[in-house]
């Protein structure tokens, strides 16, 4: 059998007991994930439940959409921005700026700005 891409020491103990894992991307969520089943394939079993492994972000969403679904006070009258909202808003901005090097492209530079926030939002 191939030895899985993400070694499950550290977390194996949480993971049997059913911890929620968070992860800073999918691509480990998905690691950790597939890494499970296969050690438990090992352990001889053939159905298991799928670990509570997700990456921080959806996570998030799925917090900020029961707190919608209970009509929590905080959240009245807020939405999430989606993703090409956000890049819309971004190139926008970015368009609009009377500074910018006229050779600059606005949607280029949304997506990284856009990289940047998440990356400093993360860091926090």
């Amino acid at each position: 059998m191939l030895k899985p891409l993400f070694d499950l020491d550290p977390l194996r103990e949480p993971l049997t007991a059913g911890t929620a894992i968070l992860t800073p991307n999918r691509r480990l969520a998905r690691q950790i994930v597939s890494a499970w089943g296969q050690h438990c394939t090992e352990q001889g079993q053939r159905v298991w439940r799928q670990p509570p492994v997700q990456a921080l972000d959806d996570w998030l969403d799925e917090r900020w959409r029961e707190l919608q679904d209970r009509a929590h006070p905080d959240c009245a009258g807020y939405r999430l921005v989606t993703a090409e909202a956000e890049h819309l808003l971004w190139q926008k901005l970015i368009d609009a700026d009377d500074q910018k090097p006229p050779l600059i492209d606005g949607a280029a530079f949304a997506r990284l700005a856009r990289t940047a926030l998440h990356a400093v939002e993360h860091w926090r």
